[in-house]
């Protein structure tokens, strides 16, 4: 299982037991593990009727399109695994295996009101130990305001087990979210932040944090943006800044207590004019009094 958000959960189900593995030599799948009859298996989305979780949880729907539930793997297993075609004779079934269903996920949340979910593939096979076959490590990414399943969502192989090996797990440390809008604005002592994001249905709170390094010793006000389900754009003037200087900055937002940080951007000030020392002023000056005393005279003499 995987918490999306308080109210969004995805989990795996690995498909029915295969205690007794048939295959459909016409069809040319594993009879139990074809959708019609494996109808929970893939990756399950559940959604609660609470937007903290505490409500009823209802099955929304489940994603299966490119995992082909049933269907034997169409590429060579290799490093000694029997070929495709191949019976074992101890089962009257195909070696070659099947996925059957999902196992083992992790997943993050993007930046773009997405998600993406990595899991580990049960199988199917006329092996007679179906946890040891050479199974897959795929991913898909989700719409995670979605209720009813979008169109086009597939799953994509990212790594398939070959002979004697197997697929145990799958973990992921997700990189930061990036904030795809850049600080505009930029003078010699300001900018302004620019950020959008979108709430997915959760009351949310944004701020950006900045600094002259990745430190980020000053933050900018909260805001709320709402809890609606599209992209939010907000933006946050600063002031007084020194000029030709970079600055680090990263947006923040906070929903349902979840804090998330996105990637660190930059942008720095203008380059300003200079300011004049005193001495230089008084200098100036000077002389700027001494070209007038000598105009008034030069004028004074046409006159006489």
């Amino acid at each position: 299982m995987w918490f999306a958000a308080a109210n969004i959960l995805y989990v795996a189900d690995e498909g029915q037991a295969p205690w007794s593995v048939t295959y459909d030599s016409g069809a040319g799948t594993y009879d139990q593990a074809i959708p019609a009859n494996n109808p929970y298996a893939g990756l399950q989305k559940w959604v609660s009727t609470a937007s903290d979780g505490s409500g009823t949880w209802v099955l929304k729907y489940t994603l299966i399109n490119g995992l082909n539930l049933g269907v034997p793997y169409t590429y060579a297993i290799g490093n000694g695994y029997p070929a495709a075609g191949t019976i074992n004779p101890a089962t009257g079934v195909p070696w070659q295996p099947a996925n059957n269903g999902l196992r083992n996920i992790a997943g993050q949340v993007n930046g773009d009101g997405t998600v993406t979910i990595f899991a580990i593939t049960s199988t199917v096979s006329g092996e007679t130990d179906w946890g040891a076959d050479p199974n897959q490590l795929v991913s898909v990414t989700d719409t995670l305001s979605a209720t009813t399943l979008p169109t086009g969502e597939s799953f994509t192989l990212l790594e398939a087990a070959s002979g004697l090996d197997v697929l145990r797990g799958v973990s992921l440390a997700p990189a930061a979210p990036v904030n795809s809008v850049a600080a505009s604005d930029i003078t010699s002592s300001g900018a302004t932040l620019n950020g959008s994001v979108n709430p997915n249905g959760t009351d949310t709170t944004v701020y950006f944090q900045y600094g002259t390094s990745t430190a980020y010793t000053s933050q900018t006000a909260s805001a709320d943006i709402g809890n609606g389900s599209s992209a939010v754009p907000f933006s946050a003037s600063l002031s007084t800044l020194p000029s030709n200087t970079t600055y680090h900055y990263r947006l923040v937002t906070v929903a349902n207590g979840v804090t998330t940080i996105y990637a660190d951007q930059t942008f720095t000030t203008a380059v300003g004019v200079p300011a004049m020392p005193p001495w230089a002023l008084l200098t100036l000056a000077t002389a700027l009094v001494g070209v007038a005393a000598n105009l008034l005279t030069r004028k004074c003499r046409r006159v006489a």
